[in-house]
């Protein structure tokens, strides 16, 4: 098993863009299990994958993503929360995945409690086709085997693996913070020229305001092109066969 990695709050904490950190943030969303709803027949459970279900996307558009789902209580710690999820490399990941909270509290069945949350915590990984992949149950799962648990998942789909996909977007998450310091460090600059020649118009303030607006024209250019790397900062190969978009036909054969 791999080493563990460095705290995701740590990494945020030494950020000095809120909009490079906030990409460190995992993005989960409250949901309930799934239910089919036919007319005579009333509230059917339903597949857990079904939580996911994006059929009514056109097959081309539909995104291949795999999802993690985390059952809990809601008397459950910040200690037992930070065990699991507080990893550079777990946060840096996830935005590869569907991620979804569950309340056990808000279980309906004695089946789904017993099937998917009889010890909590447990976090469910499953492939992008809804399929179950692994699991984790219980207090003393760590964040490490969390990563571990979402390299095996995304293997199912993925050619890329999750540990290239995550150092090369770790690498861009660092040259994003860079750029956009930069940019602020010169806002607060000229903010600083501005008020000084509002109390004392001077050729010295005037130049050196006039030098870090120039600067600021690099530097946000400078931002621009780092933010439009992200796109291939967040680009994963699909196993041919996992792609929900319909072969493409094969060309014809020419004729001799």
């Amino acid at each position: 098993m791999a080493a563990p990695g460095t705290p995701a709050a740590n990494a945020r904490n030494k950020m000095r863009s809120t909009e490079a950190a906030s990409r460190l943030e995992i993005p989960w969303e409250i949901k309930r299990l799934p239910r089919n709803e036919k007319e005579g027949y009333g509230r059917s459970i339903a597949p857990i994958g079904q939580m996911f279900d994006r059929s009514f996307m056109p097959a081309e558009k539909r995104p291949v993503r795999p999802a993690v789902v985390w059952f809990r209580t809601q008397e459950e710690t910040d200690k037992i929360d930070k065990r699991l999820w507080d990893m550079e490399e777990v946060a840096v990941a996830a935005r590869l995945f569907d991620c979804a909270k569950v309340y056990v509290e808000d279980i309906e069945t004695t089946v789904e409690r017993e099937t998917y949350a009889k010890t909590t915590p447990t976090v469910l990984f499953l492939d992008s086709r809804g399929k179950e992949v692994t699991r984790l149950v219980g207090e003393s799962v760590t964040a490490n085997q969390v990563y571990e648990a979402m390299k095996k998942t995304a293997a199912v789909d993925f050619k890329t693996s999750l540990e290239v996909f995550v150092s090369r977007y770790k690498d861009f998450l660092k040259r994003f913070d860079k750029a956009m310091a930069k940019v602020s460090d010169l806002e607060e600059e000229i903010k600083g020229h501005d008020e000084h020649l509002a109390r004392h118009d001077c050729e010295p303030a005037r130049r050196q305001k006039g030098e870090a607006l120039e600067d600021m024209k690099k530097a946000t250019v400078e931002r621009d092109k780092v933010k439009a790397e992200e796109p291939e900062a967040m680009r994963v190969e699909v196993k041919p066969d996992r792609s929900f978009a319909p072969p493409k036909p094969k060309e014809p054969t020419p004729q001799k």
